[in-house]
């Protein structure tokens, strides 16, 4: 399901980030309620280069992004987990000049008109939050505060942000705010082959199709495509079936790579 809108805030999340001899590890998510607005505008300035009279060289730039959290309250356990406040013997919470805070990943989610859109920013960093309240008068509303943070690149994945897309795996969905999301090391094919290079195969009989894809390590998932049904169709495992005589080209395809052969089915 593929959503045409979003609207709406909840569920915001954040998890303490450790970075401890270069391994990042995060703490058990914890729920930040009263999420009220939340804005995020990105980080980095392209790279330019002029010559020949015009711009000759262009490249975007992803250094993360600025953003702003509009909440009803700033949790107290947030202030001392996060921004470095400290609570004193007597129980107040007392926030100190050289307080250095710690980073953290942010969770939250848009809603859709299908389904809500879950998100996962990193490595955050905050500031402290506006403070501010009025007297009370007739008619008078609540204050919110306002949180401003970074989100910046992952020190070691260089993962800036992750979303819930519509064909995501329902238990990954579904336990998103369990821990902070671990995406799989994302592999870039290079090339696709498909062999046997030369098949036949008879009206209503089978003949399968493999597809190797390199570099070792990346998904061997493919999409399978006939160029003409009339004469043989081919199923997501590479299994073809011949449906009328002639000559037909089976193509396997994956991240815009693809290899093709040609079936003949006889009669």
């Amino acid at each position: 399901m593929t959503n045409k809108v979003k609207f709406g805030l909840r569920n915001v999340h954040y998890s303490k980030l450790t970075d401890a001899e270069g391994a990042i590890t995060y703490d058990t998510p914890t729920r930040l309620l009263g999420g009220v607005e939340l804005s995020l505008e990105p980080l980095g300035d392209p790279i330019q280069k002029y010559a020949d009279d015009g711009l000759f060289f262009n490249r975007a730039v992803n250094q993360g992004y600025e953003g702003t959290l509009t909440i009803a309250m700033v949790s107290d356990e947030f202030r001392m987990t996060i921004l470095g406040e400290i609570q004193d013997d007597n129980g107040a919470i007392v926030e100190y000049a050289d307080a250095s805070g710690s980073a953290f990943a942010l969770m939250f989610e848009f809603q859709g008109d299908e389904k809500a859109i879950r998100h996962a920013l990193f490595n955050c960093t905050a500031s402290r939050p506006t403070v501010a309240s009025a007297t009370t008068e007739e008619g008078t509303e609540t204050q919110d505060d306002e949180l401003t943070f970074t989100a910046s690149i992952h020190p070691y994945t260089r993962q800036v942000k992750t979303k819930t897309g519509p064909t995501m795996i329902a238990s990954v969905y579904d336990n998103w705010y369990k821990n902070v999301y671990d995406s799989p090391v994302f592999i870039i094919a290079t090339s696709v082959t498909v062999t046997p290079i030369t098949n036949t195969v008879s009206v209503g009989l089978t003949t399968q199709l493999s597809a190797e894809v390199l570099p070792t390590g990346v998904s061997q998932t493919v999409v399978w495509s006939s160029i003409d049904e009339t004469v043989a169709t081919v199923d997501q495992q590479g299994l073809v079936t011949g449906v009328d005589a002639g000559t037909v080209t089976i193509t396997a395809t994956k991240n815009g790579l693809s290899d093709s052969v040609t079936v003949d089915v006889v009669a």
